[in-house]
């Protein structure tokens, strides 16, 4: 893979975004039980909402891509 590609799916993924949801799961397990969860758990949590935010995304920028050109 060259380089502008690279970059290009870099920007697709918008990872300020994933990443966000990701620290609300965490900061949501930390309220939810009141103390630290296992390092397991919260990045299985942190992972699943950060893969899933990123796909929402991607999907989003696929089927919307005539509106997004406005």
């Amino acid at each position: 893979m060259n380089r502008s590609r690279l970059l290009g799916i870099f920007r697709l993924f918008r990872f300020e975004l994933p990443f966000t949801a990701g620290i609300c799961v965490i900061l949501g397990q930390l309220l939810a039980i009141d103390q630290f969860p296992p390092i397991s758990i919260m990045a299985l949590g942190f992972l699943s909402i950060f893969c899933i935010s990123a796909t929402a995304l991607i999907l989003n920028d696929y089927f919307d891509l005539e509106i997004d050109r406005v």
